[in-house]
């Protein structure tokens, strides 16, 4: 399993046990605003928040390809439509044309600005 991949996977345990533990207070950045955790729901700006999302593997791949970049845009106008509010990707890819990391700790810069 390369670097990526393990960090990839320690950083999602850590969160998911972070979500499950009543006493934490984590927080992810969404245009300004903050998720919190009380107890076992999700709170923003004192009301629940209550999420419908979708998993995209592929939108870094396709995102880093500005011929590409259409193709996101028209999946978050699906989503908003669908009534989808959160969207999952992955940041990971060390192989291969569009790799976020072109070398052993070497990132690509155009590929991470895409994220």
């Amino acid at each position: 399993m390369s670097l990526f991949h393990r960090a990839g996977y320690v950083v999602g345990v850590l969160i998911t046990l972070l979500a499950l533990s009543q006493d934490c207070q984590a927080r992810v950045h969404s245009h300004g605003r903050f998720v919190r955790i009380k107890g076992t729901r999700f709170v923003l700006h004192r009301s629940y928040f209550v999420f419908n999302g979708f998993n995209s593997y592929w939108m870094m791949h396709v995102a880093a390809d500005p011929s590409e970049r259409y193709k996101v845009m028209k999946t978050f106008r699906e989503a908003a439509a669908a009534g989808l509010s959160v969207c999952r990707t992955w940041a990971f890819s060390d192989g291969g044309d569009r790799a976020l990391q072109i070398s052993p700790s070497v990132p690509d810069e155009r590929v991470f600005q895409v994220l």
